[in-house]
This record gives C-alpha cells, structure tokens and sequence, in this order.
C-alpha cells in the first residue's frame, strides 16, 4: 500500500475515532434526570465529599475563567475538604508570585498584607481578575481565620502553579540574590540578564530564538545554582529558599514554554503542563508524603485529556499526569458547566476586561442535556453504571478562555467522553459574571461593553486601529489559494490546539464589539498579502456607519 494511501487511511480512522456516536436525546436527559442531585446547599456536597475517598488530590475545574457561581462552588468544597479532610494545600492555575503572597497572608507570615484585598493586589498583570476577584477574597478570608486557629506548622497554604510570571519571578529571585549577596548574587544576575530582555514581552522571545540560541543554558544554570548551593540556602531560610527555588523553575521553564511556541501549540502547551505536574509534585514533597492537595484549574486541565481529542492531538494535561503519576484511585476531579449566564472575559488577548454574555449552549452538548432537565444547580457522578454506557461517546462540551467571542460560540466546545474525563460534575443552568476587585486601576474594573461606549465618534475605530489589531493578533497569519487562516498560538486562546479562525476569499465574518456590528470581508492580492475591508454599524442607530480597508501580510 502506498504511503499516500497509508495516510489517507490513518486520517480517515482519525475523523471516524472523533465523530459523536447518535444517541437517543429524550434518553439521555431522563438518565441526567435520574442520577441528578440537586445542590442548593453546602450540605448537599456530602455525597462527593464521601466519593474523594482518601484520594490525595482532588481536582476542581471550570469551563470558564470568570463565572462566578464556580468560585464559590469551588471554594465550599475546598473548605470541607481542608477542615473535615485535612488537606494541606490549595494550588491553582496562577502565578507563583502573586500566590505567595496569599500564602503569606493566610499564614501570617513576616511582611503579610493587612487583609485579603491587599494580598491580592498583587495580581497585576492581565488577566488580573482570575485571582483578584471578590470570591477568592472571601475564601482568602475564611483560610485566614481557620489557620489562626492552628499552630503554624498546621496551617493550610495557597500557590500558584503556572508558567507565566516571568517578568515576577525574575524580580522575585533578584530580589532574594542581592539578600544573599556576594557571588552568588552576581551569578544570579548574570544568568538573568538575558532572558530579562523578555521580561516584559516574552511572546517575542518565541520568534528570537528561530535565529538565535536564547538563554536555556543561563537559565539553567541559575536554577543549578541554587540547588547545588541548597544547603547553604536553607540554613539561611528555609521558607525564603524554597520560594526562590520556586521562581528559579518557573523561569526555566518559562523560557522552554515561550522557546517551543516557535515549534508548534503542542509542544508549547505540553511544556506549560510539565511544569505544573512538577509543581504539585514538588509542593506535595514539600508538605510531606501524608499531605493531600486541592488544585483549582480549567476543565481543559483537570479532566483528563485522553478522554478528549487532545491527547490525539499529542496534549496532555495534569487530569492525565496525576493519575498516571499516582494512580486513579488517589485523584478525584470535578468538572462544572453552565448552560447560559454573564462571564468576565476579554474580547482578546489583553484586551480590558468585559462582563460578557454567554449564551445558551448549542443544541446536543451536555450543557444543553442538563438544562433539560430542569435540575440546578445539580451534582452528577458520569460513572453510574447505566448512565456512564450512555455518556461514553464523545458529546460536546463547553470550554471558555480568558479570551472570549460570544459570536464564535461554536468553537468553543470540546469533545469529550465525560466518564472518562471526571469523577464528577457540578452544572449551574444560568451563571454570573465574576466581582472584579478594583484597586483604582481602570483596566481591572469590568464594564458592560456597550457602557464604554459614549458617544458616537468613539465607536468607530478606523483601518490603522484596525490592521493592528488583525496584523499584531496572538496567531501565524497564513494565506493560501483557499482563504485567510489565523492559527493561534497562544495556548489560553484555544487550549494549546493548533488551530484557529478560516477564512474564505469573499467571505464575510460579522464581530459584535458592544454595540458595534463590524462585517469583515476579504480578498487575496497576492502570495503573502491579502486585503481586508470592513464596515462598522451602530445597532440602536444604523444610520451610523464608518466604513475602510487596509492589507494584511501573512506571517509565520
């Protein structure tokens, strides 16, 4: 058989694999219905907290980055399970440094902030609102008063386990050199410098190191640095230390996630996955071998990817690596969903923070099953026998980022075989938007999107505003004999999938900015240029109406 023939076959198998299996509706919602139960209260949380067993991590998602209902959720699960269980620790999907100064906070540590609030200022950089929000203020709150109660050795901590604090941890780690001094600070600073350059754009580093060697080698270096030089440090301190260590992996790692963005989504997400399995594992060393964890994060990353088409398209994620790594028995994870509701999100990567409407989910996913059954906020266990035979085919499934599109709603599902991907599953049928907590800097205060919007002039954006936008958009700009191909490769944009919005030649794309209906339209010019024309509406006024064009160039 030939090679062509070999391929095409294997893709062939590939979309077969991946393709929904047809199951009776009505069937499926009266099994929902069935083994639905209802969640009105903390104490309705009673059958999962009896399902965690003596599982040493436990596992909370979200489909979204700003709904409100799953923080709280989430938050009175996470104190049931510190209190009545013993959990040592909470780790979520945030900055080392910025989780620092929770912990220090919660524990009352030297150099603590004055309350919650404070301690959460420092979640600065975009998206501030993950963290800085008033439902972590008020689970912050209540670890605070929980561990006065307990000697400090006992108290309960809070980290973050991402990659993305470069700019942070480099200021972190120089911050803990120059207290040490001598030549260890001056090894420090110079293993940093480079990579320093990048603090504040580190995207940039990706196209760099595709004509340079980068900075892997000084990076390491440091992180070398301070582990053979560990027992030194720890007389010095052992808390200070292991903070530094801390800082110290996250820029090695850092620099390998923004290094492989160059190479493909895959490999930079997997990257990203690596250092928060290594993370956990290493606070879980740090706690000791008894300590049991709760890590709060995406859907995307606790449900375990190889019941969804990521693990096909060679992701993994820490659902997956922490069963693998400690067996499924010792992790417990519970995905949530929501049919429809407000969400805090941006309109792009960067973009100032907007309380978005998410609507109803598209007809066949399981948000839509669980709406009909008129059952919320409801707890469901997939694995029930007769139900898991009937949900054991991949079923769509919502997953929002920090950057979201309302009008692109179909994108934003994921395949999935959810008694395979979770233990358990929390649905809400309408959410809220995350409480924003603002600390009089205008980008954290979320507005309703048409409220930013005053008066006419100010609605339209013309085509210079216009080309920036598409031209410095987070994606490979592509263009061929079929159309305009954005892929992204920002991993939170698509959850690490090399894949993007396409475009036809002639095609008209229509995107809704508050109050503005702007239709796109496009048209190749040659083999690396294409133009864009485009022409904005006003809704509440039609009359009002701005119009332009302006080129594109394709870029890797």
């Amino acid at each position: 058989m030939s090679k062509a023939r070999i391929s095409l076959l294997m893709c062939l198998l590939v979309l077969l694999a991946m393709a929904p299996v047809s199951a009776d509706d009505a069937e499926t919602v009266e099994l929902l219905k069935k083994h639905a139960l209802p969640l009105l209260q903390p104490g309705d949380l009673d059958p999962l907290l009896a399902r965690t067993g003596k599982a040493r991590l436990v596992l909370l998602g979200e489909s979204t980055h700003g709904t409100s209902e799953y923080y709280v959720w989430r938050s009175e699960i996470s104190k049931r399970l510190v209190s009545e269980k013993g959990f040592k620790f909470i780790a979520v999907e945030g900055d080392w440094p910025g989780c620092y100064e929770v912990n220090r906070y919660i524990k009352n540590l030297p150099g603590a902030a004055a309350n919650a609030r404070d301690a959460l200022r420092s979640f600065r950089r975009w998206p501030q609102w993950m963290w800085a929000n008033q439902e972590t203020a008020d689970l912050v709150e209540w670890l605070r008063k929980h561990n006065d109660k307990l000697q400090p050795e006992k108290r309960v901590g809070f980290f973050g386990f991402d990659v993305y604090s470069l700019a942070e941890s480099i200021d972190a780690l120089l911050a803990y050199a120059r207290l040490i001094g001598g030549e260890f600070k001056s090894k420090v600073e110079a293993g940093l410098a480079g990579i320093g350059r990048f603090r504040d754009d580190p995207i940039s580093y990706a196209s760099y190191t595709t004509h340079s060697e980068g900075y892997a080698s000084d990076v390491e270096a440091v992180l070398n640095l301070l582990q053979t030089n560990s027992t030194d440090l720890t007389t010095a301190g052992s808390k200070a230390y292991f903070k530094a260590l801390q800082n110290a992996f996250v820029i090695r790692n850092a620099e390998k996630h923004y290094r492989a963005m160059g190479n493909s989504d895959e490999s930079s997400w997997n990257k990203r996955v690596d250092h928060m399995k290594s993370t956990i594992i290493r606070l879980l060393d740090h706690h000791g071998e008894d300590s049991r964890a709760i890590l709060w994060a995406h859907n995307t990353h606790i449900g375990d990817a190889r019941a969804t088409g990521m693990a096909r398209a060679g992701m993994r994620n820490i659902g997956w690596l922490t069963r693998a790594r400690f067996g499924s028995e010792q992790v417990f994870s519970v995905g949530f969903a929501t049919w429809r509701g407000k969400v805090l999100a941006g309109s792009q990567w960067g973009a100032p923070v907007e309380v978005m409407t998410m609507p109803a989910a598209i007809s066949g996913s399981i948000e839509d099953y669980l709406h009909q059954t008129g059952i919320s906020p409801l707890l469901l266990f997939p694995d029930a026998a007769e139900l898991a035979k009937n949900l054991l085919r991949p079923i769509q499934h919502r997953a929002v980022g920090v950057a979201y599109n309302p009008l692109s709603e179909s994108g934003n599902y994921v395949w999935s075989e959810l008694p395979r991907r979770y233990n358990a599953m929390i649905f809400i049928d309408e959410t809220s938007a995350l409480k924003a907590l603002s600390f009089d800097e205008p980008e954290n205060t979320p507005k309703e999107t048409a409220a930013k919007m005053s008066q006419n002039s100010e609605l339209f954006k013309n085509a210079d505003w216009h080309q920036n936008k598409w031209q410095n958009s987070p994606a490979i700009i592509e263009i061929s004999e079929r159309g305009l191909n954005l892929l992204f490769n920002r991993p939170e944009m698509v959850f690490g999938l090399k894949r993007g919005i396409n475009f036809a030649w002639h095609e008209e794309y229509k995107y809704l900015d508050g109050k503005v209906l702007t239709s796109y339209s496009f048209q190749r010019l040659g083999e690396k240029q294409a133009v864009i024309r485009y022409e904005s509406t006003l809704q509440d006024a039609p009359e009002h109406t701005a119009s332009g064009s302006f080129i594109i160039e394709s870029r890797p």
